[in-house]
């Protein structure tokens, strides 16, 4: 049985915060499941990690969070940052990215900066078991036993193991999510600007606009994960989504230019090349169920 001042059950985000302002002087332990710490920011930002903002405030939130803020806000996180080797930029709406603009940059200086204390052990891809409280913290893993004083519960939605401890939980809500729609797979990976994002959930409606990202089995981006908020207020997880490629052109000015693009001296099937990125075009053929191998200019 391995003996440690603080375990930090998680090593993602707030496992790792918690562990880089830990005393320095207590021997402290990063227990997770995860092969390498910080994985979940990788994915985070559409791949670049949107760090903070700096129009951070109460008035954002659905509670008031001045008493967090006075303690540590965004400058507080810029410069903490900073400190450890990251340098950033913020975009037009005050989003902090880092400025190689990849979350990897993010994830590199965490682990720099944990591996580089003389007080800490990681004990990753350690599956946990349970836990115990009988004057000191017991942690049981797939693979060693361990035992601290004070004990950081990072683990997310795994509520599971706080059951032994009688911790009161509130009960999870998803939000600030990417959505599950019917999606081609062959979708994955493409991403789409400026366009407008629509959700109807319950007879509520939801706007958004942005970029997003087509995934394997949905679509994530900011602006979806803002939308996903609607079907978590409603205590719902079916809706649907509407994506208006084109939110700059009303009806008529979309209507005069597919009209133009039919003059073109192609087939249906690059009807969309030149418009759309490739894939997406062709998802609309798709739906459409056209005959690709028509010319344009025999559509009505």
């Amino acid at each position: 049985m391995k003996f440690f001042d603080i375990i930090i059950l998680g090593s993602g985000a707030s496992g790792c915060m918690a562990c880089m302002n830990c005393d320095k002087n207590k021997n402290v332990a990063i227990i997770d499941k995860a092969n390498k710490l910080a994985k979940k920011l990788l994915s985070t930002g559409n791949g670049r990690c949107n760090l903070t903002n700096n129009n951070v405030s109460s008035e954002k939130y659905n509670q008031n969070i001045d008493a967090f803020l006075t303690r540590f806000n965004q400058n507080d996180t810029l410069k903490f940052f900073s400190e450890i080797g990251l340098e950033t930029f913020a975009d037009d709406e005050g989003r902090v990215y880092p400025l190689s603009n990849t979350a990897k940059s993010v994830t590199s200086v965490i682990e720099n900066y944990i591996k580089s204390m003389k007080n800490v052990s990681l004990f990753l891809e350690h599956n946990i078991t349970k836990i115990e409280y009988n004057g000191q913290f017991v942690v049981e893993t797939n693979k060693e036993t361990f035992k601290c004083n004070k004990l950081v519960y990072a683990l997310g939605g795994n509520s599971e193991l706080l059951k032994t401890l009688n911790d009161k939980v509130k009960p999870f809500v998803p939000s600030l999510v990417s959505l599950k729609i019917d999606c081609p797979k062959f979708l994955n990976g493409i991403r789409v600007s400026n366009v407008k994002v629509s959700l109807l959930a319950d007879g509520k409606e939801k706007s958004d606009w942005g970029e997003i990202l087509f995934r394997e089995n949905g679509i994530s981006g900011i602006c979806v994960f803002n939308l996903s908020t609607l079907l978590a207020r409603n205590n719902t997880q079916n809706g649907k989504i509407e994506i208006d490629l084109l939110p700059n052109m009303s009806d008529e000015q979309t209507y005069n230019l597919l009209l133009k693009r039919r003059n073109l001296n192609v087939k249906i099937n690059s009807f969309f090349e030149g418009l759309f990125v490739s894939l997406i075009g062709y998802e609309i053929l798709n739906r459409m169920k056209l005959d690709e191998e028509r010319q344009c200019k025999t559509l009505s």
